[in-house]
């Protein structure tokens, strides 16, 4: 199953900030997002970590994500940020982490406004919203393990076991995956 990829673009006003890349190389670089690209009107941050460290990350601002900055004329910033999912859990799940991560950019972008306890709040919030979904993931791949297990033995199949265990997870995927989705069309319907 693909992930949906979460992807938000937003504008706002440059005010001819002469010191425009130090303050977006230092927000970024907080976060450990790497300057991939740059001129003179525009800067491209990027994450990128192997599949394997992406799964295990609780951290969704951790994920694959690339960030395309554009500075028109000097007056306006327009920023593109899409970021992966980590292979099991949509990042359209944690869009409340993301906006917040780009509206501190704005904020400090013009005003200066240290970011850090907002977007950690915002972090730990994702973080705690993890939980449950992990919750989810053991009760659904248990839920196949042990209904493998019965039927195994019921069939004398013992096989059956492993491909409970294989459905459980990727069918708690799909159903915790799609509720997310839903949800996030369901509520940008009344946003945009």
């Amino acid at each position: 199953m693909k992930l949906d990829d979460f992807a938000r673009t937003i504008e706002f006003n440059a005010n001819n900030d002469e010191n425009l890349k130090e303050k977006l190389q230092h927000y970024f670089s907080t976060y450990n997002f790497q300057l991939a690209q740059e001129s003179s009107t525009e800067f491209n941050f990027s994450k990128k970590r192997s599949l394997l460290k992406t799964a295990w990350t609780i951290n969704p601002l951790n994920w694959n994500a690339n960030i395309e900055v554009k500075l028109i004329e000097g007056k306006k910033i327009i920023v593109e940020y899409v970021v992966e999912g980590n292979g099991q859990i949509t990042p359209v799940a944690y869009a409340d982490l993301f906006e917040t991560f780009l509206i501190n950019l704005k904020r400090y972008i013009a005003t200066k406004k240290d970011f850090k306890e907002e977007n950690q709040q915002a972090i730990s919030s994702a973080k705690k919203k993890m939980i449950p979904i992990i919750f989810f993931y053991l009760i659904g791949t248990f839920a196949g393990l042990f209904a493998g297990i019965i039927l195994g033995e019921w069939v004398n199949f013992s096989l059956l076991s492993t491909i409970g265990l294989v459905i459980g997870f990727h069918g708690t995927s799909i159903l915790i995956n799609s509720y997310f989705n839903k949800k996030e069309k369901y509520i940008s319907r009344f946003v945009n």
